[in-house]
């Protein structure tokens, strides 16, 4: 996958009117180079990345050049569903580097069953990998998690071919656990008048008196 880029000189507040040109800011780090910013065509990019996807390796051409980088950031705005910027990483061919994964649940937890809830407290683990061998995202099937208590450890997922796990294996990923229960208001209590007491009134007129 191929992408054409820009050499760009706007920088800071002003990369507002290059988003409204319909283009996107981004940079391209390297190793030991100074930082490239570029600018995409947000129209390219976005078509690109619903095909790539995050942790994806594209040739990037900048300026006549043509550069294997690796998607290493995405800064999206969800609410309107459009990409701030982009971070690309220049790679080498069999170079390893650490990433961040996502991780998502499949499969059917029978826990779930008899009322219980799964509980994801992980959404992404980090592995060393072979940039030609990263994996869009990391599947997990929860089809063992059946009372109560049982967890799946991050040690317990399946890494590609050559990966090496960097998370701690002891991180909970998935866990199942009962659904809270809503607390009881306890009724309010109603107030009842207080009466004057027959005679409290006399007394009071005769001390008034005194």
């Amino acid at each position: 996958m191929e992408l054409k880029a820009e050499l760009r000189t706007i920088l800071g507040k002003q990369v507002k009117q290059l988003r409204r040109d319909g283009f996107i800011p981004a940079e391209v780090y390297g190793h030991g180079k100074e930082n490239i910013h570029i600018s995409v065509p947000t129209k390219d990019f976005t078509k690109l990345f619903k095909q790539a996807g995050e942790n994806s390796v594209i040739t990037l051409e900048v300026d006549g050049k043509k550069l294997q980088v690796f998607i290493a950031s995405v800064d999206m705005d969800y609410i309107k569903n459009t990409v701030n910027s982009i971070d690309f990483h220049e790679v080498t061919k069999g170079e390893r580097i650490h990433v961040h994964v996502p991780v998502k649940l499949t499969g059917i937890a029978p826990a779930v069953k008899t009322g219980k809830m799964v509980m994801q407290t992980l959404n992404e683990i980090e592995i060393e990998a072979a940039i030609d061998a990263i994996p869009h995202e990391l599947s997990i099937d929860i089809s063992s998690l059946e009372k109560e208590g049982d967890v799946i450890h991050v040690n317990m997922i399946k890494l590609p071919t050559g990966a090496k796990l960097i998370s701690q294996g002891d991180l909970v990923v998935a866990s199942i656990a009962m659904p809270a229960k809503e607390e009881a208001v306890a009724p309010v209590a109603e107030v009842a008048p207080v009466e004057e007491k027959k005679g409290e009134k006399k007394e009071d007129k005769k001390e008034e008196k005194k």
